[in-house]
This record gives structure tokens, C-alpha cells and sequence, in this order.
């Protein structure tokens, strides 16, 4: 049990120490819109925390690798915008197509599936006078959708194999 609360709180707190010290050097303004600057930046940064969450996954099941990527790749979407949230996807994919293994196109397109929905889901976000709410609306959706494409694929595989 140890062993899988050790790698989640290490995941949990480099993707605050992220979002917190991005916030403190680079404040957040729903008034003012980012500059290309500012939007490079973010999406360093958030690229930066998903890649160290990659690093230290919450390894179960033998060769599949759980981490939380793609909350870094969510939270940069929703507050910054398609640029910064592209940065960090295409960072993920990049990363999970080189470290190879089994489950690379599950891995890839866990990437893609979280830029996707928070992306098309996004105006909703920003509009919503109730954001924790809404916020965990679009995680919930997205977890729906990701269980049913472990689903899928297990089903597809046990089936051909």
C-alpha cells in the first residue's frame, strides 16, 4: 500500500509545486489576456510537471505505467488556452511514443483524449460561475471515457490473443 501512496503524493505535489510557483511568478489574470510570452511559458511549465509525473509513475499491473500527466495537460488547457495546453500534450506524446513499451498507443491517446475533452469543454469552464464544480464534471467525463477505453482495449486484446 506504501508503495502506491508514495509515487501518487510525489505525482500530487510536483503538479501543485507547478501550478503554485507558475502562479506565483506568472499570476494567472482572467481580466487580461496572455501574451505569446506568457502562454510559452505555461505550457513549459506545465510540460516540465507531466514529464516529472512520467517520470515517477504509480507503477501497477507489470508493464502499465499510471501517473497523472494528463491533470497537467487538463489544468493547462482549461486556465490558458489551446497553445500552452498543445505544448504540454505534444510534449506527452512525444515522451510516452519514446519510452515505448506495450500499452504506447493507450498511453498516447490518453494524452490526446484529455486535450480533446478539456479543450472542447473549456468555454463551459471559463463561463461557469461554479469552476470546482465544473471542473469536476470534466475530469469525471474524462475518467468515464478513459475507463471505457482500458475497457475496450482489454476486451480487444483478450479477444485476439
Amino acid at each position: 500500500m506504501v508503495t502506491l501512496i508514495k509515487p501518487l503524493l510525489v505525482n500530487i505535489t510536483i503538479l501543485f509545486s507547478f501550478t503554485f510557483n507558475g502562479n506565483l511568478f506568472f499570476p494567472y489574470q482572467t481580466k487580461t489576456p496572455l501574451t505569446l510570452k506568457q502562454k510559452l511559458i505555461y505550457g513549459l511549465l506545465g510540460s516540465f510537471g507531466a514529464l516529472l509525473c512520467m517520470f515517477y509513475p504509480i507503477e501497477t499491473l507489470g508493464e502499465t505505467h499510471f501517473d497523472l500527466r494528463m491533470v497537467a495537460i487538463m489544468i493547462v488547457t482549461l486556465y490558458t488556452g489551446w497553445l500552452p495546453g498543445s505544448i504540454v500534450m505534444l510534449s506527452t506524446v512525444i515522451t510516452r511514443y519514446l519510452i515505448g513499451g506495450q500499452f504506447i498507443y493507450i498511453g498516447i491517446l490518453v494524452s490526446i483524449l484529455a486535450f480533446v475533452i478539456t479543450l472542447s469543454l473549456r468555454r463551459v469552464f471559463l463561463n461557469s460561475s461554479h469552476r470546482v464544480v465544473t471542473g469536476s464534471f470534466i475530469l469525471f467525463f474524462y475518467s468515464v471515457l478513459l475507463f471505457l477505453l482500458i475497457y475496450i482495449h482489454h476486451c480487444h486484446s483478450r479477444h485476439f490473443s
